[in-house]
């Protein structure tokens, strides 16, 4: 199983940044984590055509994890899709995907593919990946993923402060791909900072830790060097990063 990081940013533009969305691939599946303002660029400079797409999961409501979702559905239509494309995600986008299909027209939108929707949390399997969606402490049915593939566990908070539910996504994951939106020494009930992410970690037994979520003049350095020196493999995710979950 590969991670792409398509946005490793926040809601604040940046041009070094786009907001939240990873891909998530093996040989059979495409996946979709997340998709926020930049997320079909990021997928046009990976070489990846959103034909290939097996399904989406998003995480939550906020414009920075889900606004290119309507672009890509509206895309895919123009497109002629044939082929099933799978939504994952909390109940609220049921209306959504209703208000899509008429957004900037007179009339619905008719879909040319068929257009699967499961609500979160829950459990689905798509091809070779199973996943598991649970609450998460954000806003209002906010929803982490845990995603299992080829015998290798990818845990992903999407936006998150600090509770017991993450203990269990995370638990002995190969890869935590984790929120850091605080700096060190602050906090909040809504995101993370870098100590909250390394508690986490090696309370779940955590094998390797991925930072994410960054706004623009992040002091990523000191954010991976609270981790590490706590033991814990970790890496910064950067748009267009590539890597092997091992």
């Amino acid at each position: 199983m590969h991670l792409t990081v398509l946005g490793s940013g926040t809601i604040h533009p940046s041009l070094e940044r786009n907001s939240a969305s990873y891909l998530l691939e093996d040989g059979q599946c495409k996946v979709i984590m997340d998709m926020g303002p930049g997320s079909l660029l990021g997928l046009t400079r990976a070489g990846v055509d959103t034909k290939d797409l097996h399904g989406i999961l998003i995480t939550h409501r906020h414009a920075d994890h889900c606004c290119e979702l309507a672009w890509l559905l509206q895309l895919e239509r123009s497109k002629g899709r044939t082929e099933a494309l799978r939504i994952a995600a909390p109940g609220i986008f049921k209306e959504y995907l209703d208000f899509f299909r008429t957004w900037g027209r007179s009339t619905p939108q008719p879909d040319t593919f068929p257009l699967e929707f499961l609500t979160m949390p829950g459990h689905v399997t798509w091809a070779s990946m199973e996943i598991e969606g649970r609450y998460v402490p954000h806003v209002e049915h906010s929803v982490g993923y845990r995603i299992r593939c080829n015998g290798k566990n990818l845990s992903y908070t999407g936006d998150t402060g600090p509770g017991q539910e993450l203990i269990e996504l995370a638990k002995d994951a190969d890869l935590l791909l984790s929120e850091c939106t605080l700096p060190t020494g602050s906090k909040s009930k809504v995101h993370l900072n870098p100590e909250q992410v390394t508690r986490l970690a090696s309370r779940a037994g955590v094998k390797k830790v991925m930072l994410s979520h960054f706004p623009p003049g992040a002091d990523t350095g000191s954010a991976a060097l609270s981790c590490r020196n706590s033991g814990i493999e970790t890496m910064l995710a950067k748009d267009g990063l590539r890597i092997e979950i091992s």
